[in-house]
């Protein structure tokens, strides 16, 4: 399989800081969100590792 770099759907946006980005869905978060409070459930698994409250 190649990767078309021409393609405008084969790329992933990325934010200039974990804490500073913007993207709430993000699986490869590293860091929580800065100012934003972090939503902890002990019985329920999410797919974001930081989830955060609207």
């Amino acid at each position: 399989m190649k990767l078309d770099l021409n393609d405008s759907q084969a790329s992933t946006p990325i934010g200039m800081h974990c804490k500073v980005c913007e993207r709430k869905g993000c699986a490869q978060r590293a860091s929580p969100f800065a100012g934003r409070q972090v939503t902890i459930n002990e019985n329920q698994r999410t797919l974001t590792p930081y989830p955060v409250t609207d």
